[in-house]
């Protein structure tokens, strides 16, 4: 279950991420997945780009200065364009190594029921059998318990109790 939750965060977190446009997940990456290279990347890039708007108030486009920031900024997003596909790709081999991951424990799962199954079947008459030889014993055990409260009430019943002169004439021991 754990493994499919995985699988299935991953694969939405990807299938709204590839919905968004490049500025977009430039802005969103971070924050479902915090790099920092991207973050360097990102903050190199502000800093240029507000070089850039510093130079052009003094500098025209034709300017060196301005043209090397330009290359710059270019190199920047082009990295930063890079590390986003990074991470997209590597969203992607996350969330296609949950789904192994959920399938292979579906797997084995399906696996222990089956054996499971087997042992119920195989072991029934056993647990069966021992079910009966367990009732018996207590059967045997109420019998037994019931034989000897009998003996103790034939004991006590005073209807059972001869005095003892019956038999041999005298009186019971201790009387008289």
């Amino acid at each position: 279950i754990e493994a499919e939750g995985s699988y299935a965060q991953y694969d939405s977190l990807l299938q709204a991420l590839k919905k968004q446009t490049k500025r977009e997940l430039r802005e969103t990456i971070p924050t479902v997945n915090p790099d920092s290279r991207l973050s360097d990347l990102m903050g190199r890039l502000n800093q240029a780009e507000n070089e850039q708007a510093m130079l052009a108030r003094e500098f025209s486009s034709e300017h060196p200065k301005m043209k090397v920031n330009a290359a710059l900024i270019a190199n920047l997003n082009a990295q930063i364009d890079a590390r986003v596909a990074g991470i997209l790709q590597g969203l992607e081999t996350l969330a296609t190594a949950s789904k192994a991951r959920a399938n292979e424990l579906e797997k084995q799962l399906q696996q222990a029921k089956k054996v499971d199954a087997e042992n119920m079947r195989r072991y029934r008459p056993y647990f069966a059998a021992k079910r009966e030889f367990e009732t018996q014993q207590r059967i045997n055990e109420t019998i037994k318990l019931r034989l000897l409260q009998e003996q103790i009430d034939a004991r006590l019943d005073p209807r059972n109790q001869d005095n003892g002169a019956k038999e041999t004439g005298k009186p019971p021991a201790g009387v008289g």
